[in-house]
């Protein structure tokens, strides 16, 4: 017995879908399938009046996911997102304000509670016009999570890495991967220490 269905279909893409029919990449009966309503979205530097609001959103959920109570963003830190270049669009914002959620001290976002890079870019009075792809941006953006976290906690793997919620050796493999050492010690990481058992608590 046939089942009948109504659904609607939402598809996303980065690529030109109208040169990759030309190109023979992509069948043409499909593309006039799914092609009835288009919406061109400019990158995020590109509509710089969604940065607050999205900030906003983040903060809510991440609050929610590491239990903290962050009320908003502060007037300085949103002029900073607010000049930076996004080359890693919505999904480096997103990042940048999971980072601050976690390490910020008091009940907002402060600009020292950003991304390293995003505040020496704006000291300088530059704008970065990063040409990176999304997983390069979003490995950069990772770096400058871990390296802010690891100096806040004065390179205290244990207490770093309940605050970002992962592991330690989870940590300990990404410093591996991003060249991140205690300065201290100026020495690499060569060998992940085991896994120790701690009693659970919370990184305010």
């Amino acid at each position: 017995t046939p089942i009948h269905t109504d659904v609607r279909i939402i598809t996303a893409t980065n690529a030109n879908l109208q040169e990759e029919v030309l190109k023979g990449s992509f069948r043409e009966d499909l593309y006039y399938r799914i092609n009835v309503v288009s919406l061109n979205i400019p990158p995020l530097r590109e509509r710089l009046s969604d940065i607050a609001p999205l900030v906003e959103n983040f903060i809510s959920q991440f609050n929610k996911i590491h239990n903290k109570n962050i009320k908003g963003i502060s007037k300085n830190a949103l002029q900073l997102c607010l000049r930076h270049n996004w080359p890693g669009n919505v999904r480096e914002l997103e990042n940048v304000v999971e980072q601050a959620v976690i390490l910020s001290p008091g009940d907002y976002i402060i600009p020292e509670s950003l991304p390293r890079y995003l505040r020496e870019a704006n000291v300088a009075g530059v704008v970065p016009t990063y040409d990176l792809t999304l997983d390069e941006a979003l490995a950069q953006a990772e770096k400058q999570i871990l390296l802010e976290a690891l100096e806040r906690f004065r390179w205290n793997r244990q207490l770093c890495a309940r605050a970002l919620g992962i592991s330690r050796t989870t940590l300990f493999n990404k410093m591996r991967r991003f060249q991140l050492f205690d300065p201290r010690r100026h020495a690499p990481l060569r060998k992940s220490p085991p896994e120790p058992v701690v009693p659970s608590f919370s990184v305010q």
